[in-house]
């Protein structure tokens, strides 16, 4: 039996069914040939709030399971039209949502791209979103008005009556009662002098600097600048057509080898000097600065991290740890 994947990786670009397991044992199983899956969350205007695994900004309706026991998606219909529930069908065998969790659906007219990818888009204007049986039975539906941009609607708490909108959107995560969750991204470690520490995917020696996401919400690298002079902030910008969300608590790292586009999305056009300099990382506004760290002359293959993660304390780290948790 198949489940779809708790995170998808940063290579694949978040979200391909995305899954979170919150269990809910209270609640019963739902009676045999019916569904407990409802409608819990949907984004109809999607112009910077986070990718599909295809790098693009596309709308998305999210299905939660607040049964008790695992609830399967193949066969299942998504509509946006009540005169045509069975506008498209779910072909994902053996695909279950879990007790508590969560699926993402995209709305993008693109079904050539995946299951989990429908054959119409949502309207911002207003209209409805539909979830129906293989049968063609209503099994929960959600009428809406005109949507603001990269504002989400959704329930709160999870699986409840009550609608309201969730700005940052929480796309396969909680709905969190009273917040959406918090936006946190720093630069969290980076080595300046790389001779023989670690190998970019090329099986090159070159530096990097880590990302991480310290806070609750998802985060959108679509679009990020990141510069080693703050004399021009705006150095290098992250390609918005290969990056991704990035989930509270992981990491992404940027090889910064002063390479052009042929290298990928993840490598920078700038190096870093073991020298001492600066590292600046700017949103897509092109003028806030998001985080900013000085550094002096670096020894060879020993990075600087936060430590812990996240926090205002650097240390050196004789043992990098590019993409994961920094370790004294």
């Amino acid at each position: 039996m198949n489940h779809i994947p708790l995170r998808t990786t940063l290579a694949a670009l978040l979200l391909a069914g995305l899954l979170n397991g919150c269990v809910k044992d209270e609640l019963d199983p739902p009676a045999t040939g019916s569904s407990g899956l409802v409608i819990n969350e949907f984004l109809a205007s999607n112009s910077a709030a986070g990718v599909d695994e295809n790098g693009e900004n596309d709308d998305w309706v999210e299905l939660y399971n607040p049964t008790s026991v695992s609830q399967p998606l193949h066969g299942l219909h998504i509509s946006d039209d009540g005169a045509e529930p069975t506008k498209y069908q779910l072909d994902a065998p053996d695909s279950l949502v879990p007790p508590g969790g969560f699926v993402v659906i995209w709305c993008d007219n693109q079904p050539e791209q995946g299951p989990f990818h429908t054959s119409f888009a949502l309207s911002a204007g207003g209209e409805e979103v539909i979830l129906a049986d293989p049968s063609g039975r209503i099994l929960d539906q959600w009428a809406f008005g005109a949507q603001s941009g990269d504002v989400s609607e959704g329930r709160n708490p999870d699986g409840g009556d009550n609608w309201q909108p969730w700005n940052p959107p929480t796309p396969g995560m909680p709905n969190t009662p009273g917040q959406a969750g918090q936006a946190r991204l720093v630069i969290n470690e980076f080595l300046a002098s790389n001779d023989a520490c670690c190998t970019d995917e090329h099986d090159e020696f070159d530096d990097w600097l880590e990302l991480f996401n310290a806070g609750t919400a998802f985060v959108s690298l679509n679009g990020l600048y990141l510069s080693d002079d703050p004399a021009d902030p705006l150095k290098w910008q992250l390609n918005p057509a290969a990056d991704s969300l990035l989930a509270p608590g992981e990491f992404a790292v940027v090889w910064c080898d002063n390479s052009t586009s042929t290298q990928g999305a993840f490598h920078a056009g700038f190096a870093i000097s073991g020298g001492g300099e600066d590292l600046l990382l700017t949103a897509a506004d092109g003028t806030t600065l998001i985080d900013q760290t000085t550094f002096g002359a670096q020894a060879a293959d020993v990075s600087q991290g936060r430590q812990p993660d996240g926090s205002n304390t650097w240390l050196d780290l004789s043992a990098p740890t590019p993409g994961t948790t920094n370790q004294p």
